[in-house]
């Protein structure tokens, strides 16, 4: 008789960057609750489902859980991390993906609490100044990015900057914007 074994998870989360009008770059970042690692702070993010592509995932979990609408297309590749919790008997395949939205845009857009059962609040935090504390893959996908990059530091990080380097990326590489 085949017994079945527990499975390891595949799951996604989503660095959403962007600038606000003092030049600041900001994260979304949401305090979790109700599950592992109640209190907090996270990316949007969750649960792979079958036959689903990872960026699909990432569209769908942002806008199940904040309101907010993307493209697959508005994400890139940052960091995949494995996490083993045997405490809760968990063992987790997680693919991080980030994008950087115009300076203003959240000025535009009402991120909301769509699921206030593992979501306390939403919020736009500083990337030079997040809050404590963090959920086990934040600090380093968002390290990661700015390594990608070419950023040294929180400080020296520009949408704008980040921006044209993707534009002149495209042209290299024959990519149609």
């Amino acid at each position: 008789m085949f017994r079945e074994r527990p499975q390891a998870r595949v799951g996604v989360g989503a660095a959403i960057f962007t600038e606000f009008g003092d030049g600041k770059v900001v994260v979304l970042l949401g305090k979790r609750k109700g599950s592992r690692g109640a209190g907090e702070w996270a990316f949007p993010g969750g649960h792979v489902e079958y036959m689903e592509p990872l960026t699909a995932a990432v569209v769908r979990e942002i806008e199940e859980e904040t309101g907010l609408k993307f493209k697959e297309e508005d994400f890139h590749f940052t960091a995949v991390s494995e996490d083993m919790f045997e405490d809760y008997g968990k063992h987790y395949v997680t693919v991080y993906f980030h994008t950087l939205m115009p300076p203003m845009w959240p000025a535009s857009v009402s991120v909301e609490v769509k699921e206030p059962e593992f979501c306390e609040e939403w919020k736009w935090w500083p990337v030079n100044d997040l809050p404590e504390p963090l959920w086990y893959g934040v600090k380093g996908s968002i390290r990661t990015v700015f390594d990608q990059h070419g950023f040294a530091s929180e400080e020296e990080f520009s949408v704008r900057d980040y921006m044209i380097g993707q534009i002149f990326y495209a042209i290299d590489n024959d990519i149609q914007l």
